[in-house]
């Protein structure tokens, strides 16, 4: 069954190219459209679901070579940017986070320091995800490998079950706090998750530079407040407060006592990623750039003996992200270099053309952020949507900085909208505590809390940054 069922994804996706492929639009050379083609063939295979997103861009890659649409050089360009190995590096830099237990330390650490309530519970959880958010840049692994078997064990220590808890109470809470709390955290920083360097790369592309430092200093107001109302929010839609969270901190106290002291691994990786951060924050003084950084920190904890070559040759997540990464970064590079995001972006800035700059971006912000309602990927949402919008945005008169931000920003923020719409979501919603139509009413309504905070708080920050 599961055979059958990719073959027709694969036929499915060989259709929408072929068909594409017979008809060539006006204003683009033949080659540009046949890459174009091959591109949304290869996202609507990663929409599927049915393959990894590393095949499917594999698949696209060897397409546009054996069909001499590109060369091998120009198929392969993506592998040769700096952010796919600032991505890889800070998966190993991630790897040694969880592999000491430091990310269970510290998690363990805010329960019993704030859990005395389940606001307090959910502030430790959110906190918790914030504070791993710059060194982790995968939020599937942050939020599913380090923080939602924690608040899994915190619901059992409690005695809520799925049956008894999916229309609301203090299971539902804590699983809703615990997924959108990596949504709002993935926004916050650069390498918070895969998706924002590739943003960043791909405004690079159309001459607008986005640092670490930039982004940080600019998403951090939006984003803590975001990060210090979603609790309340998500507590008056959920009713959690006739529970006790006793038993949370109890669970959290036994943990650190089998724990038991400070390993000096822990130790060494506290340094590495204070370090790191520095680095991150400072390096642009010193010409040092993020992933020069963040291979800096690979060797040092190399040399330190915390991270293994085992460790770094099998982290199968880590290079199957470089696989993909790499691949979309080709496929965004020879589009744009093609002219194909400048003819869409002129369809898309003529359709909201006699509408006033402000009125205008607004209305691109909207579509591209509830695309990801039939896109349901982060990475395939910027790689297909990203550069276009963001060209559509500058021809209107958008400052281009604000503009790539401000798009990066929404199409992390997006992931808040369904069970599939990101990584860490399925994991969550598994957990069987809130069901579908619940899961996906709260999201939309968090939509709109995103959009009204980010909009209104992010933009008199960035007035007053006067960026």
């Amino acid at each position: 069954m599961m055979f059958r069922s990719r073959l027709f994804c694969m036929a499915l996706a060989i259709a929408v190219a072929c068909v594409g492929w017979l008809v060539v639009p006006s204003g683009l050379e033949p080659a540009s459209w046949r890459l174009l083609t091959i591109f949304m063939g290869t996202i609507l295979l990663v929409v599927l679901d049915t393959f990894p997103i590393g095949a499917c861009a594999l698949f696209g890659l060897t397409a546009a070579v054996s069909l001499r649409v590109v060369s091998f050089e120009e198929a392969f360009i993506g592998y040769h940017k700096s952010v796919v190995w600032l991505v890889l590096s800070a998966f190993f830099i991630s790897h040694a986070v969880v592999k000491t237990g430091l990310g269970k330390r510290l998690a363990c650490y805010l329960i019993c320091l704030l859990g005395k309530s389940p606001l307090g519970l959910a502030y430790s959880i959110t906190l918790t995800d914030t504070i791993l958010a710059p060194a982790v840049p995968s939020a599937t692994a942050r939020s599913g490998g380090v923080v939602f078997p924690i608040v899994r064990s915190l619901a059992g220590a409690l005695g809520l079950k799925p049956q008894e808890n999916s229309q609301n109470g203090l299971g539902a809470y804590l699983m809703l706090v615990g997924f959108h709390a990596t949504v709002i955290s993935s926004t916050l920083f650069l390498t918070a998750m895969a998706s924002n360097p590739f943003a960043a790369q791909l405004a690079k592309e159309v001459g607008v530079h986005i640092t670490w430092s930039t982004w940080a200093l600019t998403a951090c107001v939006p984003g803590v407040i975001s990060l210090l109302l979603m609790p309340l929010l998500l507590f008056i839609l959920t009713h959690p407060a006739n529970h006790s969270t006793n038993h949370a901190r109890t669970m959290a106290h036994e943990k650190l006592k089998q724990m038991g002291a400070m390993t000096f691994q822990e130790k060494l990786v506290v340094v590495a990623l204070l370090f790191l951060l520095s680095l991150w924050t400072m390096g642009p003084w010193f010409h040092i750039t993020a992933t020069q950084a963040s291979l800096m920190g690979v060797v040092l904890l190399l040399l330190l003996r915390v991270l293994s070559w085992s460790d770094i040759t099998g982290l199968a997540s880590a290079w199957g992200t470089f696989v993909w990464f790499g691949a979309f970064l080709s496929f965004a590079s020879n589009l744009s270099h093609n002219g194909v995001a400048a003819w869409f972006a002129q369809g898309v800035s003529t359709i909201v053309q006699p509408l006033s700059p402000t009125t205008g971006f607004g209305v691109l912000c909207l579509l591209f952020f509830y695309a990801h309602y039939v896109i349901g990927s982060s990475t395939a949402h910027v790689g297909a949507l990203y550069p276009p919008f963001l060209l559509a945005a500058i021809h209107l008169g958008t400052p281009p900085l604000y503009a790539a931000l401000f798009l990066a920003w929404l199409a992390s923020l997006a992931g808040c909208l369904t069970h599939y719409s990101f990584g860490p979501a399925p994991i969550w919603f598994a957990a069987g505590f809130v069901p579908l139509q619940r899961w996906c009413w709260i999201g939309f309504l968090l939509s709109i809390f995103h959009l009204l905070t980010w909009g209104a708080v992010g933009t008199l920050w960035w007035r007053f940054l006067g960026a």
